[in-house]
């Protein structure tokens, strides 16, 4: 999902892929949940990265179909990252600062605020820095959010929002990870030592990945488990960033930059968890996974690698994306390109159709401005597509 300047550069390149697969999300998952929500009327959670200017989100968050872009009904200044959605949700989360509605009123809404099928609304006073996904858990209406900030601020009780949208806040140290409940926000044991970029819920058990080393006290490498009120150590020793997780019957799957688990998965960029361990089954690629996504029995997967390999040995062309069926990798059509580093940043299904988001200007033989769908046999542009990565 993006153009950022951060710690390392190198990092941050990773990141902008991820971060785009994030604005991907956002550009095309979040302008299409944004399309269902104002269809079915289903409130959704978004987050945005501040780096990016109020036109380019304007531009990324329209969603084409048959032909035509959809404008959203509002927008944020800054651009979005990654977003949830429940049909009785009401609220969003972010890294920007604003939330514009369409009768011109604006929420102050630090990275993260909720949307209730006409408006925009806060939640509590937001945190410090960027939101990279939210996760919601219907059993106990609760939001988890996770990224790369260090605060987050509660409404101080009994002080009500005045005219011009201002509010007493307190802060409270989170550290990276945090629960919204009971209109406030909740730390999460010490939180992460480093950025947190995916947040996945199954069941009551919340699993979150990153460049982190430690989660509380608990020493873990870049992805760990919250369980009964507390950080558990989950996965092998990634030997790099974690970006992506998704979850399936068959168990929970990770993408990211790691080349290897250490001892317990040789598994490279893509590998998962089968309930009890992490089967070496041989299905590599050749470069970095930032997002994954479960149809059916399938499983896409977007990045910037353009070969992916069987349990056999055997090799399949796949530029950029691939879909593995639980036995073999194919690829879809020509996958995507046209950049000097074309890249998978998202991948969204909407009524049977691939999504895709990226840093890409072509997919398949189309040219497509960094969104494109694939029908099942070949890829279509989104009317003339949106003007930066997604």
């Amino acid at each position: 999902m993006d153009v950022i300047t951060g710690e390392d550069d190198l990092g941050m390149q990773g990141y902008i892929m991820f971060g785009m697969q994030y604005a991907i999300l956002n550009a095309q998952h979040v302008a299409t949940q944004i399309e269902i929500n104002q269809i079915e009327k289903k409130p959704l959670w978004v987050t945005s990265d501040k780096q990016h200017e109020l036109q380019g989100l304007l531009d990324a968050l329209s969603h084409a179909r048959n032909g035509e872009f959809l404008p959203m009904s509002d927008i944020f200044n800054s651009m979005s990252i990654a977003m949830e959605h429940h049909a009785e949700l009401k609220a969003q989360g972010g890294d920007f600062q604003t939330a514009f509605n369409t009768d011109f009123s604006k929420v102050a809404a630090n990275n993260i605020a909720a949307w209730d099928g006409n408006k925009w609304n806060a939640l509590g006073g937001g945190f410090n820095g960027v939101v990279y996904d939210v996760a919601y858990n219907e059993a106990d209406d609760s939001l988890y959010a996770v990224g790369w900030f260090t605060k987050a601020y509660n409404y101080v009780e009994g002080d009500g929002q005045s005219l011009q949208g201002e509010v007493a806040t307190t802060a409270i140290e989170v550290n990276r990870a945090a629960r919204w409940a009971s209109g406030k926000w909740e730390p999460l044991d010490g939180g992460l030592n480093n950025r947190a970029y995916s947040v996945l819920l199954d069941g009551d058990d919340v699993y979150v990945a990153g460049d982190f080393s430690m989660a509380g006290d608990v020493v873990t490498y870049r992805t760990v488990k919250w369980a009964g009120g507390q950080w558990e150590r989950f996965g092998p020793e990634w030997n790099n960033r974690v970006y992506a997780l998704e979850k399936s019957p068959a168990g929970i799957f990770v993408g990211g930059m790691f080349s290897s688990g250490g001892k317990t998965s040789r598994s490279a960029y893509f590998s998962f968890f089968d309930g009890s361990g992490w089967p070496d089954t041989g299905i590599n690629l050749n470069n970095w996974v930032h997002t994954v996504k479960v149809v059916g029995g399938d499983f896409y997967v977007g990045g910037w690698f353009d070969v992916a390999t069987n349990p056999d040995g055997s090799v399949v062309r796949a530029e950029r994306i691939a879909k593995w069926d639980g036995t073999t990798w194919s690829s879809l059509g020509k996958g995507v390109g046209g950049t000097i580093i074309p890249s998978v940043y998202s991948i969204e299904e909407i009524d049977g159709q691939i999504y895709a988001g990226g840093n890409f200007l072509a997919a398949g033989k189309e040219s497509s401005r960094y969104v494109a769908r694939w029908d099942g046999e070949q890829w279509h542009a989104l009317a003339v597509g949106v003007n930066d990565r997604v």
